[in-house]
């Protein structure tokens, strides 16, 4: 039990960060399997030598005994890295939305290029006085 849920937390973990996204439940269950499988050969070696009986008994209580107990490990990875996946997916800010924008007779507001993006139109920005002393005051500093 304590295996399956540390399973669901890498799972979990994994789904969240990785990229692509269907390349988590992949890597969660590989990574609790080869931890459980780890488990279970420690406990099995600990099983043979003398005087390890208490340590090969928590370790194969904690791990499981044979390829039956993988399952149920490998399903809650899987299962939460999915889902922690596809709900990441669906929250992430990152990608753009697609905007769906209707022009109307007095938006004139701005052009696109060539590239996509908007660029003013000429008479846009109103010139003010406080404009032209600030542009004075780069020239100056430039020597323009």
């Amino acid at each position: 039990m304590i295996v399956m849920i540390a399973a669901a937390v890498l799972g979990a973990a994994l789904g969240v960060f990785v990229r692509p996204w269907l390349l988590a439940p992949a890597l969660a269950v590989a990574v609790s399997g080869g931890v459980q499988g780890g488990l279970m050969l420690v406990g099995k070696l600990l099983a043979q030598d003398d005087g390890h009986e208490t340590m090969a008994a928590a370790v194969s209580h904690v791990a499981g005994t044979g390829v039956s107990s993988l399952w149920p490990t490998l399903a809650a990875a899987g299962i939460a890295a999915l889902l922690a996946a596809l709900l990441s997916a669906m929250a992430d800010k990152d990608k753009p939305a697609a905007e769906f924008w209707i022009p109307t007779e007095g938006d004139s507001g701005r052009a696109r290029g060539k590239d996509g993006i908007r660029r003013r139109l000429p008479g846009m920005v109103e010139d003010r006085e406080i404009h032209a002393r600030a542009k004075g005051r780069i020239e100056s500093i430039l020597d323009l």
